[in-house]
């Protein structure tokens, strides 16, 4: 899956890590390895690619961007929850694809096979669905937003 995806899979986990320990700590730890191992997973479902990089720039970004922004209204603890559960579930990406300089220069950056194998994907997806993994991204980005809101101000009352 792209890293929108990995990334909203990342900060449910991390969500629900919380909602369920109540500690920052805890969280970090357990959401961390949850996020990070949900790419091996979720890397069996294989997406269809953007259909330019202008695309894919685009959707990427606006959904990292989402994140940060709900994150941010919610205060410092949250938005970190946030960039941490995106990293950690995109880890293993950031690992073979050198950072994503293997999508943009592969030559100089060889794509490595620390943690995929050419022949992982079980599920192969459609464009349309590879959009709508997106959405669904979007979407649940969204939901953990308002169950962090709701247990922010239950914890604050």
């Amino acid at each position: 899956m792209h890293a929108s995806t990995h990334g909203a899979i990342g900060i449910a986990l991390i969500t629900a890590s919380y909602i369920i320990t109540k500690s920052e700590k805890k969280t970090f730890i357990i959401g961390g390895i949850l996020a990070f191992a949900s790419h091996y997973i979720l890397d069996f479902i294989g997406e269809s690619p953007y259909k330019s990089m202008q695309e894919m720039l685009f959707i990427e970004v606006a959904v990292y961007l989402w994140s940060l922004v709900l994150m941010f209204f919610l205060g410092l603890k949250y938005l970190k929850f946030s960039v941490f559960g995106f990293f950690m579930a995109n880890l293993m990406d950031y690992i073979d694809k050198k950072m994503y300089f293997s999508i943009f220069l592969p030559k100089e950056y060889p794509f490595t096979y620390y943690f995929h194998s050419k022949n992982q994907v079980l599920f192969p997806i459609s464009y349309q669905k590879t959009i709508i993994a997106a959405i669904v991204s979007v979407i649940l980005i969204g939901a953990c937003f308002l169950i962090l809101k709701n247990s922010k101000m239950r914890l604050n009352s």
